[in-house]
């Protein structure tokens, strides 16, 4: 998260590091039928450079004031989450349950920025075919904005896509190989 000093949620996590924070999965209709879930954990400054990276390739728009002596970078660590799947589904998950282990796969980490780069720069109709022919989305242009061992993430404006990877992936050499699998499967779709 990039936050300012002078906001008042700031000043309280400061004061307090606990956090929570609710995604909402905003359908038309009846808000009890849609999915929401409650993240619950502590939030500290970030003591590295990728979250800035990895935040400003999200929101390219707040690079004009990442800068700025009030702003910072915080992460926030997940201690558990509270799923409401709609109504009379609830379940208590584990971060383990919704985050993505990454335990092994320092090459493919420190390979995301240039296969990235190398993605929009190279590859931009595979990103497009990506989110248009495997995912369904309309066209447009769409950019890949992360990699883990997962899957990708697909980014065009503020609507963002994440393509599963059909089997996990640690390291740049088969990340390069999957992602080619996949623009040959959505081009022959």
């Amino acid at each position: 998260m990039l936050l300012s000093t002078l906001a008042i949620h700031t000043k309280n996590l400061l004061a307090d590091n606990r956090i929570s924070l609710m995604l909402d999965e905003c359908k038309a209709g009846d808000p009890l039928q849609g999915a929401r879930v409650m993240l619950m954990g502590s939030c500290a400054k970030a003591g590295d450079s990728s979250a800035a990276s990895s935040y400003l390739r999200r929101h390219p728009e707040a690079e004009q004031y990442a800068s700025f002596g009030d702003f910072a970078f915080y992460r926030m660590d997940i201690a558990r989450a509270h799923l409401v799947a709609g109504f009379g589904r609830i379940v208590d998950l584990a971060p383990q349950d919704i985050l993505t282990d990454i335990s092994d796969a320092q090459p493919l980490i420190d390979a995301e920025a240039g296969a990235i780069a190398h993605m929009n720069a190279d590859h931009a109709e595979a990103c497009r075919l990506y989110a248009t022919k495997l995912l369904g989305a309309p066209d447009g242009d769409w950019k890949c904005a992360g990699i883990d061992p997962e899957g990708i993430e697909l980014q065009n404006g503020r609507d963002a896509l994440r393509l599963l990877f059909p089997q996990r992936v640690t390291r740049p050499g088969p990340l390069r190989a999957m992602l080619k699998q996949l623009a040959e499967q959505a081009r022959a779709t």
